[in-house]
């Protein structure tokens, strides 16, 4: 079994990493960068729904031990 301070720390690093992609791309979706077309907008909602169910699937795996959840 691993370390459970080692499976904390790779949660952590996950979540802050999706939180960046949520972001950033919710902002692109969003026009803050400036102007994007449909097909541009299309894209962006895959990822941000990806990166959704990628959260999803990965947080049974991270934070089904209540004694890893900070």
């Amino acid at each position: 079994m691993m370390d459970p301070n080692i499976l904390k720390d790779n949660a952590e690093r996950i979540a802050d990493r999706l939180t960046v992609i949520l972001g950033l791309t919710g902002l692109l979706k969003d026009g803050a960068f400036g102007a994007i077309t449909e097909r541009q907008r299309g894209a962006l909602q895959e990822t941000i729904e990806t990166s959704e169910e990628l959260k999803e699937l990965l947080s049974p795996i991270f934070f089904d031990d209540k004694s890893l959840r900070s």
